[in-house]
């Protein structure tokens, strides 16, 4: 199903990030996307993921479907690209940080490539979310790192400024402790 908040989320977040290319709807293709992370240091995907705890490296970013592709972008195609001028990426999409758990080598999730391939850091989630919620936290989380915040105090903050409002539906863990931050910088 369409995310209605995701394209609302990359146009309110990219107000704060100069320079920002957007990709919605249909030219958010697999070629569109993987040209852009090449040379990015900030990649922020709003959309679904699907993720295979039996086959993690079969877990994949649902992008629109382009000439020669699917629209699937594989963990396993992820870890082979070179992120290495990317500082933060933020897979704002259900269940990003979940995976089975492997010895030596951790929680084999859809963040995970994405170090492997030389991201320094990942904001994912532990577990599906709700769209609306996760565009006004992840908003306020591009707020403030565009202050100059760390990533992990920004989203640190972002989460207390929802644990903090006289707003219910925010205080509940459910809607913001979901995403959490891998790796450092």
């Amino acid at each position: 199903p369409r995310l209605q908040g995701a394209a609302d989320e990359a146009i309110r977040i990219a107000r704060w990030h100069e320079g920002s290319e957007i990709l919605l709807g249909p030219v958010a293709t697999q070629e569109r996307f993987l040209a852009g992370v090449r040379k990015a240091q900030l990649i922020h995907f709003a959309g679904h993921a699907v993720t295979n705890p039996e086959l993690p490296m079969l877990s994949f970013l649902v992008l629109a479907p382009g000439s020669g592709d699917s629209g699937v972008l594989a963990a396993h195609e992820i870890q082979n690209l070179d992120l290495s001028r990317t500082r933060l990426v933020v897979l704002a999409a259900c269940s990003t940080a979940t995976g089975e758990i492997s010895v030596g080598e951790g929680v084999l999730s859809l963040a995970r490539p994405f170090l492997a391939a030389g991201a320094s850091a990942v904001v994912a989630s532990l577990w599906d979310v709700d769209d609306e919620a996760s565009t006004s936290l992840l908003v306020a989380f591009h707020r403030l790192l565009a202050s100059g915040m760390l990533p992990a105090e920004a989203l640190r903050s972002a989460q207390v400024e929802f644990l903090d409002t006289s707003e219910e539906m925010r205080r509940r863990p459910d809607v913001w402790a979901a995403f959490q931050f891998i790796g450092g910088l």
